[in-house]
């Protein structure tokens, strides 16, 4: 008589929140009880059969139960059972649990986390449904927010316009959606769970539910423990679940405990962005029988401009005296288009610098996947002074949104921040689709872009298919 273990051994981590019994209550999931929450919460046991009577323990981040009747029972150590014995992990890290039947010693593991790349479809489109609460504010800050409030209905409208799939408005303060949270998932045998993991920028937890768990990253969070800074390579050589990238400055390492979730990332010098994301200037484009780099080409976007009159505005669609661009060094808006000769004269320099260091970033990625494929998408980028109680780092940012800052889709569909400029527009259009992809795009500018130069990508998250 053989004892039979289900999953191949692999157990969940049981983090998500069957009866919803935790609301958002940070420590709280079906795995902080001492019970078995309903038949969907005994779905995520990893069952052992045992075919005889004898004394049971189990070490490591796990409980163990055993099938009584309908329900399920806790056994304690040292305690004598047959029969179906269920267990589940009560930890993300993917830690060894042994089961002690009698003399014998049966290994099991926690399901290692899986972060979602772009070959896995999106499934549902998120993001905040809070765009700008009620403020006081004066100055340019409540301008701003004034900006955003009348500007949401517009930018939520288009999103779910141009989204073929869902889109799922979550409720929480920031504007970011994509900082807060990474979605990734844990697979034991034929059971697949969604596990949302909270960075440390994350005021609270959203989300989790029945099949849908959550994970807390503790500590105090900076700009390089956003998810936006959390990137997943499709599988390559060696890497068949892929491996996550993050960008890090020479001071300042992501969050200890994010990168052992995550995973021994990838690291990439972003120090040279204000925000530090890898999101701001590379993204990766399924393609049939694998996929491509594509980056960010500030040296293209110069070259668009350089082919224009001078005199030519760089945006359109603003009203008179409209909020366009943020003058980052007074802090106070800029109400005019700026000329193309004007953006030549004051950005050349900044975008030549971006270029150099978007090249030293592509041959890491280009050496570590041996990819070398690559999309080229016009870009233009400013740079941003260190601003008090706003802006931590100086460093560079868009200045008109980057294209490559949007949602890939599936494998011929793409989400790009709108530009504000027909010529990027066609540009951006044409270099997507020579990598086999149709544009929408959604304008954030008013709601997102003008707050710090963020992208699509960033103001929304993507549940992909597991």
């Amino acid at each position: 008589m053989e004892v039979q273990v289900a999953r191949g051994g692999v157990v969940l981590p049981n983090v998500d929140d069957d009866d919803l019994r935790c609301g958002t209550t940070p420590a709280c999931n079906d795995s902080t009880d001492e019970v078995v929450n309903g038949s969907r919460d005994a779905d995520d046991l990893t069952t052992v059969r045992l075919p005889y009577r004898a004394a049971v323990d189990v070490r490591g981040p796990a409980h163990l139960f055993v099938k009584r009747g309908d329900g399920w029972k806790l056994v304690r150590p040292g305690e004598k059972v047959h029969g179906t014995l269920g267990v589940e992990a009560t930890a993300v890290t993917p830690d060894r649990i042994e089961l002690t039947i009698g003399k014998k010693v049966v290994p099991l593991r926690v399901a290692p986390l899986r972060t979602h790349h772009h070959l896995q479809k999106a499934q549902e489109v998120l993001v905040t449904d809070d765009l700008a609460a009620p403020t006081e504010s004066e100055g340019v800050v409540g301008e701003l927010l004034k900006l955003r409030r009348a500007a949401k209905p517009a930018f939520l409208q288009r999103l779910d316009e141009a989204s073929p799939v869902a889109v799922r408005h979550v409720k929480m303060a920031d504007i970011w959606t994509q900082d807060v949270l990474e979605p990734a998932y844990a697979v034991a045998g034929d059971r697949r769970m969604r596990i949302m993991i909270h960075t440390p920028l994350a005021a609270g937890i959203v989300l989790r539910g029945p099949d849908i768990g959550a994970v807390q990253v503790h500590g105090p969070g900076s700009s390089v423990d956003a998810g936006g800074n959390i990137e997943t390579i499709p599988p390559y050589r060696g890497r068949p679940e892929g491996r996550v990238v993050m960008g890090n400055r020479p001071d300042e390492l992501p969050n200890a405990g994010l990168r052992a979730l995550l995973g021994d990332p990838l690291l990439l010098d972003t120090s040279w962005l204000a925000n530090a994301h890898v999101d701001e200037f590379v993204q990766f484009l399924p393609k049939p029988g694998g996929w491509r780099i594509a980056v960010a080409d500030p040296l293209a976007g110069l070259e668009l401009l350089r082919a224009l009159p001078g005199d030519t505005k760089l945006v359109d669609g603003f009203r008179p005296g409209e909020p366009i661009l943020l003058d980052w060094a007074k802090l106070r808006f800029v109400r005019e288009s700026p000329t193309v000769a004007e953006t030549l004269a004051n950005h050349t320099g900044a975008n030549e610098v971006v270029a150099q260091r978007i090249e030293e970033n592509l041959a890491v990625l280009r050496k570590e996947t041996g990819v070398t494929d690559v999309v080229r998408v016009p870009a233009l980028f400013e740079h941003i002074p260190k601003v008090e109680q706003s802006i931590a780092h100086a460093g560079m940012g868009g200045l008109l949104p980057t294209a490559v800052n949007g949602i890939v889709l599936d494998r011929n569909r793409y989400l790009a921040p709108d530009p504000h400029n027909p010529v990027f527009r066609s540009a951006i259009t044409a270099a997507y689709a020579k990598a086999g992809y149709a544009v929408d795009f959604v304008d954030h500018w008013r709601t997102h872009h003008l707050a710090g130069g963020g992208g699509l990508h960033c103001a929304t998250n993507a549940l992909r298919a597991m």
